[in-house]
């Protein structure tokens, strides 16, 4: 395939080249549009002259052919609107529908475009108000801690366990002294010391 340059046709590189508005451009331009409404090798001939605004894709063809010879991208768009499916979308006088090609006069400087039916002009982005209680958009930021649900209430123990506490007690027994660990719950008192000394000597005499 070649390319169309200004001045010279070369071989192509693999990128899209501009198709410029000068013989080349337009040569290349009728040649891949041609292709697209699926003219070549149909029921109009090869002659790019016979194209223009006769009905393209599979109209276009001599009998339906197993795969479509055209762009059906082009025509899915052709089909539903006067938008471009191309980029050369107005060649051929659009297939004989109305151009997608927008004239804008000769001399013209600028250009207006009006929005209308369900297009709507974008909103002005809104800016925060001067003196708003910051503590509303930390709130808003911050999560919300709900109330955990009332733990149902559990029965009371009637009587606290008393802790224990032992000692070590040594104690003489037939001439020897022997060791004995004597427990009692609660605190040590003078009484539960000289009761705890009785059972150790009792213990080491057996």
């Amino acid at each position: 395939m070649q390319t169309a340059t200004r001045g010279n046709l070369r071989p192509g590189t693999g990128r899209t080249q501009a198709v410029l508005n000068d013989v080349y451009g337009w040569i290349y331009g009728d040649l891949v549009t041609a292709y697209s409404f699926g003219y070549w090798g149909g029921k109009y001939g090869n002659d790019s002259a016979q194209f223009s605004a006769k009905p393209p894709f599979a109209a276009a063809r001599i009998a339906p052919e197993l795969f479509a010879a055209w762009n059906i991208w082009q025509q899915a768009i052709w089909a539903t609107s006067d938008s471009y499916g191309m980029s050369l979308g107005e060649r051929f006088k659009a297939g004989g529908k109305k151009s997608p090609l927008i004239g804008i006069g000769s001399g013209a400087a600028t250009m207006q475009v009006t929005l209308r039916g369900d297009c709507s002009a974008p909103q002005p982005p809104t800016s925060p108000v001067e003196g708003a209680d910051e503590n509303a958009q930390a709130a808003e930021e911050s999560p919300t801690l709900l109330p955990s649900p009332a733990a149902s209430p559990q029965p009371q123990a009637t009587t606290k366990a008393r802790a224990r506490s032992c000692k070590v007690f040594i104690v003489k027994a037939g001439g020897k002294r022997k060791k004995s660990t004597q427990c009692v719950k609660g605190p040590w008192t003078p009484s539960k010391i000289k009761k705890a000394k009785l059972r150790a000597a009792r213990s080491a005499g057996k």
